[in-house]
């Protein structure tokens, strides 16, 4: 055996305090937290990391903050290296050039962020009409980062609808308080959101949402609007981009001939509030509502349009086994998983993200071939080492 480590002297400590700029009642308290010993009593290389983490734990603040500095230098070059890049292909193209300034001096928003993200958009698909419901009543079982990620894939599952071959009718449950406050604060632009591509229900019941009749009152309620309130709407909303549409357009609205121009105009703006609380969706009977979920006994083959299919909008890593196959089970809803091991051999339990199994399911859509789906969009740290 060594000898035993030297404790150090109280001269020792004091100079290691000051070397460092540790208080000495903050260092007495840690030193007893963390070992249960005074100063005096532990060894210098003690000492030496308990200073250490001190340090450490005090220069927390400074490096997020220095993180943060850095990601935003990061998206600055990014989107400065972007404008540069639309700046030279609108040189040369003189319409789109004047088109883009325009619209830009006019609107005093960013036109070209927006042109810029319609092309992302894959205007030759179709619609798939298949309907997918994320279910977003797990809010309180999920930690700080695990709602970050969980927004994320609710973000890219909307990414990756947009940009399809075939795109789904997709539902979002109504978004709990941590999940809606991560929207609200980090993702405000969720209600901008396409209805094409995704809707955002005013409740979490989705078995009461889908198999209610809408009744026709309710739907000429909340999707049409007259012309006394489209002209309403025209005086009151002096900021809304309807105010610059061109003056010709607004001269051909005024023409009695053409009433329907305004009332088109006014439902494409307010669209874009993607709350849709009163959207107009089909009605299943709870028999073709099927949750998704690994544990069932149910392999899916192919996907019915006349179903609809719930995937479960949460992140646990495996700390509620069998939590959506219970509730479901409790709604007296049919479940169903996909058939990954039948096709493939996982290293890890056949669990996926909430977008990788919307990705498969898009996928599988398109193609109808379930390996080439999997082996696209399961991650291969996901696959089982030969």
């Amino acid at each position: 055996m060594g000898a035993p480590k030297e404790k150090p002297t109280a001269e020792q400590i004091e100079q290691y305090k000051l070397a460092n700029s540790v208080p000495s009642d903050e260092l007495e308290k840690y030193s007893m937290e963390k070992l249960g010993k005074n100063t005096s009593e532990i060894s210098k290389s003690q000492l030496k990391k308990l200073i250490k983490d001190i340090k450490w734990e005090n220069s927390r603040e400074a490096r997020l903050e220095m993180r943060k500095n850095k990601r935003e230098q990061v998206k600055k070059r990014k989107s400065d290296a972007r404008l540069l890049g639309t700046f030279i292909i609108l040189q040369n193209i003189p319409a789109l050039y004047n088109f883009y300034f325009f619209s830009k001096k006019e609107n005093g928003t960013e036109e070209g962020e927006a042109l810029k993200k319609s092309k992302r958009e894959n205007f030759n698909q179709v619609s798939s009409g298949i309907t997918i419901v994320l279910d977003m009543s797990f809010d309180s079982l999920m930690r700080d980062n695990e709602i970050t990620s969980i927004s994320s894939q609710v973000t890219r599952c909307y990414s990756t609808n947009k940009t399809s071959k075939k795109h789904v009718d997709l539902f979002v449950t109504k978004l709990q308080d941590k999940v809606g406050t991560r929207f609200n604060n980090c993702i405000a632009d969720h209600v901008n959101w396409s209805s094409k591509y995704i809707n955002f229900m005013d409740t979490e019941d989705f078995k009461t949402f889908f198999t209610t009749p809408l009744t026709s009152a309710n739907s000429l309620n909340e999707n049409v609007i007259s012309t006394n309130e489209a002209n309403s709407l025209i005086q009151s909303e002096k900021s809304s981009s309807i105010e610059t549409v061109p003056n010709f357009i607004s001269e051909i609205s005024n023409d009695k001939s053409t009433p329907d121009i305004i009332n088109k105009t006014l439902v494409i703006e307010e669209s874009k509030n993607n709350s849709h609380a009163g959207h107009n969706h089909r009605i299943f009977d709870t028999t073709q509502l099927v949750y998704l979920t690994a544990d069932s006994e149910n392999e899916i083959t192919q996907f019915d349009s006349s179903k609809a299919y719930i995937i479960g909008g949460i992140v646990d890593k495996n700390r509620y086994p069998k939590l959506t196959f219970n509730k479901a089970k409790e709604l007296g809803i049919p479940t169903a998983r996909l058939p990954i091991g039948k096709y493939l051999k996982l290293s890890t339990r056949k669990v996926l993200t909430v977008n990788h199994v919307f990705e498969i399911m898009l996928e599988f859509i398109d193609s109808g071939d379930w390996e080439a789906s999997f082996n696209k969009i399961i991650p291969q740290r996901k696959f089982k080492e030969n």
